[in-house]
């Protein structure tokens, strides 16, 4: 096939041609030649019979039954024997086997797991029947239309009614920014697919392009070349299938799916090396609160930024009133004309404005569920749920809201938006009041609206005493909490996050419970340990840096959770003679595990090691470390200042326990990443050793 690929004049033949016909022509090319030497393998579904039934299994079932019926009543003849023997024999084998083949691909893919769970418990993805407001449905042909209709109705009608992008970019910005890609960035793309990841609505495969990857580099950037300079994105890749995906509350309600867009694989190619080009346009562009999507920044640095502000505002016996919205479908609502506006003022050249306007715009979509498709019908607004561009392009239109905030600390990750003030005194709450209309205004200005039954207001502070404003979003008035849920935390008033801990240990012990009623004690040590370490230590171990406890109670009971694992994992072998336990560090030892206490204070040193090293970067966090100053040489070799704390919460605070790994680690914090992290892990196994 690559072979027939670099006989075509591709240059040649594209010269002639618009974007549309170009495309055309490509793809009928590149389907011909699949077609021609790419064998076809007709699969059989048993709907009705395990995954590991064959055909001589089945044999040996009918002969079985046959020898079932002419023996006698309650009397066992030799033939029905060992006939049921041969059944049993074969099927234990081909159950075993299959058994193994899904422990290797869960070894490989965790996520192939969820797949052999759904066949264990037999149950579909979506409910038999479902409602969409008063209508209801169990047919699977008018399901995917009522998920067509919500999917549709989710999207934001401009006002503004034509072509708005030659008026908008009349002049080129100031020292305007093209994307221009080469054929190298191309093939790098190509590189990055996921071999298994799904084929788009032209049923072209991931796997076909990577294999025949040197053949496609040169048509595929020619005509991604055509596309730029003509301000065209051909509708063939401008069309996209859609899985709805189940999030919260009733199965049954086709408004609890979410959209996940899956679009033509030569698409996917395409926003794979824009992106990593257009990031190094937007990143330095965006402002400091933005930590979302973007490099150097996480879940666990916004975090952070809270827990500092927290904190100070305990030290100054203050309150700090924390304000949280909630964008109202914000991904889906977005207009694209507000966002060439932005576009243009974060200097982006013309064609690439004009190459992103077309991503954006006129996308065509259909549900599919199963073999069932729905109608098609076009996107109004927003960016392309599930697309790689999707969130890069929200940051840029998000990014000003920053500037309406006069008095808070804003903190964002991509549309989250919580803002944070310090108050000593009822009347600074009108200070966050005010911020609160600005970025109500903005909302209603840019036509991304607040939902604001989700909105929310909370008081952190460690006084009895404190000013309990009402806050207001128009005339509504914010509902107050107690706890809050904020990136996956569960935040309280007093920061002690004690409610996060137990929830997160009863999440992962469902989670846990769940993988031993599925695996039924059928798998080996190896595969329990993928699955423990990807659906339940990583529950336990999400933004650790934040709630590590210091207190012993937490830290035993989360210990508990692998100990339980490996108590489970181990089985029989925990028990040799004179059957006594070896030691639980002995034991996670002997399934390559260390202890959660072990990996909290590695994850700990590890962002100490990315945050004095720039990393991670954020403005708010560098001005907490001030370096030491001394004169003369000492034997204490710190590199920051460490403050004095009155309290055990202040002192384990996450920023000052990241300061004391950075002066722990002092003399090695100059090394690379990889040799830090091997010398860290050394020092802290010899000082366990000792203690």
């Amino acid at each position: 096939m690559c072979q027939q690929l670099n006989e075509i004049n591709f240059a040649q033949i594209f010269d002639r041609m618009d974007v549309e016909t170009a495309f055309d022509y490509f793809y009928d090319k590149l389907n011909s030649l699949i077609l021609g030497n790419v064998p076809i393998v007709r699969v059989k579904k048993n709907n009705n019979k395990p995954k590991w039934w064959t055909k001589e299994l089945q044999t040996k079932k009918n002969k079985r039954d046959k020898m079932y019926k002419r023996k006698p009543k309650n009397e066992m003849t030799e033939e029905y024997t060992e006939a049921l023997n041969e059944f049993n024999e074969l099927q234990d084998k081909l159950y075993n086997e299959y058994i193994k083949d899904v422990q290797e691909n869960i070894i490989q893919n965790p996520a192939e797991f969820w797949k052999f769970a759904k066949v264990k418990q037999k149950r579909s993805k979506y409910p038999l029947e479902m409602k969409y407001n008063d209508k209801k449905a169990d047919n699977p042909g008018e399901i995917v239309e009522m998920f067509a209709d919500y999917f549709e109705s989710i999207y934001a009608k401009d006002d503004v009614e034509g072509e708005y992008f030659e008026e908008i970019y009349t002049n080129e910005p100031v020292n305007a920014i093209e994307i221009n890609l080469s054929m190298l960035d191309i093939e790098a793309a190509i590189k990055k697919l996921k071999e298994r990841g799904s084929a788009g609505p032209d049923n072209l495969s991931p796997i076909v392009m990577k294999k025949c990857a040197e053949s496609l580099v040169w048509p595929l950037w020619i005509l991604h070349q055509k596309s730029m300079e003509l301000g065209k994105i051909s509708s063939k890749l401008k069309r996209s299938r859609v899985v709805p995906e189940y999030m919260k509350g009733d199965k049954k309600d086709i408004k609890n799916y979410r959209i996940t867009a899956i679009s033509s694989v030569i698409l996917r190619i395409y926003e794979i090396a824009t992106q990593d080009k257009l990031v190094l346009i937007v990143n330095p562009q965006l402002k400091n609160a933005q930590h979302g999507f973007r490099p150097k920044r996480s879940v666990t640095s916004n975090l952070l930024n809270l827990s500092i502000a927290a904190h100070e505002a305990f030290a100054n016996r203050q309150q700090l009133d924390a304000f949280y919205g909630d964008f109202q479908n914000a991904f889906d609502k977005l207009l694209h004309r507000i966002f060439i506006q932005k576009v243009w003022k974060f200097g982006i050249g013309r064609k690439t404005a004009k190459w992103l306007y077309e991503f954006l715009t006129e996308r065509k979509f259909f549900v599919q569920i199963g073999k069932y498709e729905s109608r098609v019908y076009e996107s109004t607004s927003g960016v392309i749920p599930g697309s790689i561009l999707g969130p890069t392009t929200f940051l840029i239109f998000i990014n000003d809201i920053v500037d309406c905030v006069a008095h808070a600390m804003v903190l964002l990750f991509a549309d989250d938006i919580k803002m944070l003030i310090q108050i000593s005194t009822l009347d600074e709450t009108r200070l966050l009041q005010n911020d609160i209309n600005n970025v109500l205004e903005w909302s209603e200005r840019n036509r991304l609206p607040f939902n604001k039954a989700k909105c929310n207001i909370i008081t952190i502070r460690r006084t009895t005493q404190f000013h309990e404003a009402t806050y207001v979003m128009g005339d509504h008035n914010i509902e107050r909490k107690e706890e809050i849920r904020d990136l996956g935390l569960l935040v309280d008033i007093k920061m002690t996050l004690v409610a996060h801990m137990e929830q997160m240990m009863t999440s992962s012990r469902q989670s846990m419970g769940y993988i031993k009623w599925i695996s039924k004690g059928q798998f080996a040590p190896k595969t329990l340990k993928v699955l423990f370490t990807a659906y339940v230590r990583s529950k336990l171990e999400f933004a650790s840096v934040i709630w590590n406890p210091y207190a012993e109670v937490y830290r035993g009971d989360i210990e508990s959770i692998q100990k339980q694992f490996v108590m489970y994992a181990l089985g029989d072998t925990n028990r040799l003679p004179p059957y006594r336990l070896a030691p639980y560090e002995d034991r996670c030892r002997q399934l390559g595990l260390a202890t959660l206490a072990t990996r909290r204070t590695e994850i700990d040193s590890m962002m100490a090691y990315d945050l004095y090293n720039g990393t991670i970067s954020d403005n708010n966090i560098a001005r907490k470390f001030i370096k030491s100053n001394q004169n003369s040489v000492l034997r204490d070799n710190r590199l920051l200042r460490e403050s004095l704390y009155l309290n055990d919460y202040a002192y384990n605070q996450p920023i000052a326990r990241i300061i004391r790994k950075v002066n722990k680690f002092s003399d090695i914090m100059t090394l690379n990443r990889s040799r830090f992290k091997i010398e860290m892990k050394k020092r802290s196994s010899n000082e366990r050793n000792d203690t």
